[in-house]
């Protein structure tokens, strides 16, 4: 997913996330400082994947300047993107209006449940 403008619509957003292939085994929830928005949106999501029993995927929160090479894929507020490094903008990502609003996490799930091996309904582990 590769979000490049601030003003691509929601659609176009989706549209571009499911283009991605590659399994999502560590998303990095990113804010300034890794302890407040973005600490409590990773809880979020670490809750819901847990309740579609998808316990193989990492989701840790960071602040922008200490996010981990290894981590696939970035989730952070789009009024924020601008302040990412070229790095981080390198990775694959997610925005969202609010970090805090789990509604905005259900096509991230969805994505993750089907790139990840779901298949008619049961998550595959393996």
């Amino acid at each position: 997913f590769r979000y490049t403008e601030s003003n691509v619509g929601e659609q176009e957003q989706k549209e571009r996330f499911m283009t991605g292939q590659k399994k999502i085994q560590q998303i990095g929830f990113v804010c300034e400082g890794g302890v407040g928005s973005s600490a409590m949106g990773a809880a979020l999501f670490r809750r819901m994947l847990s309740r579609e029993g998808m316990a193989d995927v990492s989701v840790e929160a960071y602040a922008a300047d200490l996010v981990p090479e290894e981590t696939e894929m970035v989730v952070c507020q789009k009024d924020y993107y601008e302040l990412l490094s070229k790095e981080l903008k390198q990775k694959e990502y997610y925005l969202v209006e609010s970090l805090l609003k789990t509604e905005e996490y259900m096509d991230l799930l969805d994505q993750i449940k089907k790139r990840n091996g779901e298949k008619n309904g049961i998550y595959a582990t393996h």
